[in-house]
């Protein structure tokens, strides 16, 4: 190990403050799953997964001619 632990410290304090930083892709969905819909077409459920930054399941319900967000169901984190 090169460095000495002064260093090591500061360079951990560094990844720490860079990973708590909020980046525009940390939230971008890696994969969003197919829609499944209910039978009678009012509402859909899709997994959006994140990658190490976890994922969630979502429900939507159609409003008129739009999709919104009824409720998210399920959240994880890596």
């Amino acid at each position: 190990n090169s460095l000495d632990k002064s260093q090591r410290k500061l360079l951990i304090n560094e990844v720490k403050k860079y990973n708590a930083n909020e980046m525009f892709y940390r939230n971008f969905p890696l994969e969003v799953s197919k829609p499944i819909y209910s039978s009678d077409g009012k509402f859909a459920v899709i997994g959006f997964s994140r990658g190490n930054n976890g994922g969630e399941i979502v429900l939507y319900k159609l409003v008129g001619e739009k999709w919104e967000v009824e409720t998210g169901l399920i959240r994880w984190a890596h």
